[in-house]
């Protein structure tokens, strides 16, 4: 499963600080269940005299993606935070520095190296440490450096989805027509019309299943977040597919 998702908020009590907390949870997910959401106090707070020596309480909510309806919201919430794009500057700051995950400011130098841009804003660092020009290979090649992020990321993550596909699909290729327990990650929330030489496509989303951990497309009408058991239908390596149908 994918990592704890949580939110921080605060209020002038703790009651209030869990409030919003839970509001922001549930504008990321909407219909998302209440009884899933863990709430942790990081701090009381402090009313003050007069206005004098106030601080808000802090209150820290969480969603277990061990649950079923916390497996869907952390997946769902996952969705919102992918798309990261890069800007370069030199000199004068964008006028865009928000990283929308983060809601504030963002920049960051990974070390070791993970990514392509880090080499180059690494020796902008360790310039600017120095206090010593910026190289002039590197200023050259900054402009060019979010469209070779985007198209490599995009690249990366294609190998990787693929890559993923593949085992899954040469994993299940001798268990069609097995059933399993599986949770609801994702809904397509419609199906299409039939017509002209085109037969009705019965709605389909997104499940994952308990074991083996497997993660595929299914046929059916689906809820959110609800536990189904399903059919394997079909599980092709050639074309790194599998396709299940969800048990009446």
């Amino acid at each position: 499963m994918s990592d704890e998702v949580s939110v921080e908020a605060t209020g002038e009590t703790v009651g209030e600080a869990k409030w919003a907390a839970l509001r922001e949870l549930e504008r990321l997910a909407p219909g998302i269940d209440r009884e899933e959401v863990r709430f942790q106090v990081v701090s009381e707070g402090e009313r003050g005299l007069l206005g004098v020596g106030y601080a808000p309480a802090r209150v820290l909510a969480s969603v277990d993606p061990a649950t079923p309806r916390g497996a869907a919201f952390v997946d769902q919430a996952a969705e919102l935070m992918r798309g990261a794009g890069y800007t370069a500057l030199d000199g004068a700051p964008p006028a865009e520095t928000g990283h929308g995950a983060v809601g504030a400011p963002y920049a960051h130098v990974t070390a070791p190296l993970r990514r392509l841009a880090d080499r180059y804003a690494t020796e902008v660092c360790l310039s600017l440490f120095d206090n010593r020009d910026v190289p002039e290979w590197v200023r050259v090649a900054l402009p060019q450096l979010p469209d070779v992020m985007g198209r490599s990321g995009r690249q990366a993550s294609a190998a990787e989805r693929g890559a993923i596909d593949l085992a899954e699909a040469v994993l299940m290729a001798n268990r069609v027509g097995e059933e399993f327990d599986a949770t609801v990650l994702d809904v397509d929330g419609r199906s299409r019309p039939e017509g002209k030489d085109r037969p009705e496509r019965p709605p389909t989303g997104t499940v994952a299943l308990d074991e083996p951990p497997v993660r595929g497309r299914c046929e059916g009408r689906l809820r959110l977040g609800e536990r189904v058991r399903v059919r394997l239908v079909k599980a092709d390596p050639a074309r790194r597919t599998v396709l299940f149908e969800a048990m009446p």
